[in-house]
């Protein structure tokens, strides 16, 4: 039971928190992007 518990608590915090800093780190590269775009115009 408690390994069930474990994955279950697993799955709920830790799937959240990767997609979260995966998306801080894709907007991070998006602005820098964007960045680069406007200063070369």
């Amino acid at each position: 039971m408690e390994v069930s518990v474990l994955k279950t608590f697993l799955e709920l915090v830790l799937i959240p928190f990767a997609v979260g800093v995966t998306a801080e780190v894709v907007a991070d590269w998006l602005i820098q992007y964007i960045k680069d775009k406007s200063d070369k115009k």
